[in-house]
């Protein structure tokens, strides 16, 4: 059985949201210096489930 996007989106919200992080835009939590953005993405017949961390103090990427 495979899993809908809004059901792994609803998942993902449930678990950092366990993990104390806030949802403050929609698939964007905080969680003191930590941001987590998520992205469920459609692709050929499954879904691209992609994590997003940026931490304060940390060098932009190159």
């Amino acid at each position: 059985m495979e899993a809908k996007e809004e059901e792994v989106k609803a998942w993902y919200q449930e678990q950092l949201t366990r993990a104390e992080y806030r949802e403050e835009e929609p698939l964007l939590f905080r969680r003191k210096a930590q941001e987590v953005r998520l992205d469920v993405t459609p692709r050929a017949g499954g879904l691209h489930v992609f994590l997003f961390l940026r931490t304060a103090g940390e060098p932009p990427p190159l």
